[in-house]
């Protein structure tokens, strides 16, 4: 496994990074299906995980090649 993997990280990693992209951050974005979301340094996709599905589409952008290529690959069939 991965270090910093938003699907596959240990418990203890997803609490601690949850107090910056946890549910009460994501309450604050007040999403629902009419809003489109843009994420600018996608990283890890930790947010993009977790915000795709409550948005009507999600835009996430990066300059790193390797962190597009890797948000391909963990299902985030809703980012374009």
């Amino acid at each position: 496994m991965k270090k910093n993997d938003p699907v596959h990280d240990s418990m203890p990693l997803q609490d601690y990074m949850d107090k910056w992209a946890g549910k009460s951050f994501i309450d604050k974005m007040e999403l629902d299906k009419d809003k489109l979301v843009l994420e600018i340094d996608v990283g890890t996709g930790r947010l993009a995980v977790c915000v795709a599905s409550l948005c009507d589409k999600f835009y996430g952008v990066d300059i790193s090649p390797k962190t597009i290529e890797r948000s391909k690959k963990i299902s985030l069939n809703r980012i374009m």
